[in-house]
């Protein structure tokens, strides 16, 4: 069972990443904990940007990858604690080096830096400084062409209706300049050549106006949070999924039904 924390509330020095016990393959993955306990962490909302959902496929491949990417510019507390868990993971990696990579050397933060590894936090070509992080999030498809989400909802006139996303439909519900709630699961992971740290959905709603009744955290109301002395993806295989326990952290939220909606489908 995986508690979930909004991100405003986490104090950061309560986050650790986990050694696999018994780690099977070339790929190793990290899970991410918060006080010792597998956490998912919900965000603020978030505006979608650069047109929604991203599509591309490599050439000489017939999977189509599919990213979303959400900005950030606004949300200061948010870069600062994304940055935070970045810095985590870098600081695991070294301080576990000869573990994760199977050699007998050391690793400085230093050295790390020019290494293939793949972040969480992206930015454009323009900012060479840095200074404007954006959040990108690569979506998992299923075989039968849904994103691998477990709950995804929309808002309907103050309704939120429950909908299953799929590689068909997205641009009708996901385009430039809306804005999104997410629950997400982050983990690292590290293979023989490259390393990086990947967050997952694991819910989405889309256009939140009322977060009542679908299981998400109320976010609507301001609350201090927590003290935290930190400074602030390509990988397809998820051997670390967890299973969602949405936890109650503000009080009075109740839990109403959902209407469950009808997917369009393609004729």
């Amino acid at each position: 069972m995986s508690q979930v924390k909004l991100l405003k509330n986490i104090n950061t020095t309560k986050l650790q990443f986990k050694l696999p016990q018994n780690a099977k393959g070339n790929t190793k993955f990290f899970n991410l904990q918060y006080e010792g306990k597998p956490v998912l962490i919900q965000l603020p909302k978030l505006p979608v940007i650069f047109g929604g959902i991203s599509e591309y496929t490599a050439d000489g491949e017939d999977k189509t990858n599919y990213t979303v990417n959400l900005g950030l510019s606004d949300n200061p507390v948010v870069i600062e604690k994304l940055q935070a868990i970045e810095n985590l993971y870098k600081q695991f990696l070294c301080d576990n080096w000869s573990s994760i990579s199977g050699k007998k050397s050391n690793m400085t933060l230093e050295t790390l830096e020019n290494l293939d590894i793949y972040y969480m936090l992206k930015y454009t070509k323009n900012d060479v400084d840095k200074t404007s992080p954006f959040l990108s999030i690569k979506l998992k498809t299923n075989d039968d062409e849904t994103f691998n989400i477990d709950s995804v909802y929309t808002v309907s006139e103050g309704i939120d209706e429950q909908f299953t996303l799929t590689t068909e439909n997205h641009k009708e519900y996901i385009a430039y300049g809306c804005e999104v709630v997410s629950i997400l699961n982050i983990y690292g992971w590290a293979g023989s050549s490259a390393k990086g740290l990947k967050p997952n959905f694991k819910g989405l709603k889309i256009w939140p106006v009322d977060n009542g009744n679908s299981g998400f955290i109320d976010d609507s109301e301001p609350e201090m949070s927590e003290a935290n002395d930190c400074e602030a993806n390509d990988c397809e295989a998820n051997d670390c999924e967890v299973e969602t326990n949405v936890i109650e952290e503000e009080p009075g939220i109740i839990e109403t039904p959902v209407k469950k909606r009808k997917t369009k489908s393609k004729n």
